[in-house]
């Protein structure tokens, strides 16, 4: 998260208005597709800048993670709220990490 954050938050200058990203990290370094990408949405609402992710070989991911935006915003679940899940809940073999974060948050109320 604090890369992200390094990458983004400074952007938030006034002639930056979107961030353009992919899958860093899930090529040879073979990192989780779902995590960097919510990683990267995180750092991106926490700076007030929109998203535009392009996942490239993992298509799937450009369908879930919009879904999962509208599922976590539906439920006024904070970008603190999924930073902690994601230090204290995630577990590496606990299966796909967008799955596992909407378990631990299903109880939380839409509206």
């Amino acid at each position: 998260l604090n890369k992200a954050w390094a990458g983004v938050g400074s952007a938030a200058a006034p002639e930056h208005h979107e961030v353009a990203s992919g899958n860093w990290g899930c090529g040879v370094f073979r990192g989780d597709p779902q995590l960097k990408a919510l990683l990267q949405w995180l750092a991106c609402s926490q700076a007030g800048l929109p998203l535009h992710y392009f996942p490239f070989d993992h298509s799937g991911l450009a369908r879930d993670l919009p879904a999962l935006q509208d599922w976590l915003r539906a439920r006024k679940v904070t970008v603190g709220s999924v930073a902690q899940f994601l230090l204290r809940e995630l577990r590496p073999d606990g299966g796909p990490v967008f799955e596992q974060l909407k378990g631990s948050f299903s109880g939380a109320r839409v509206g």
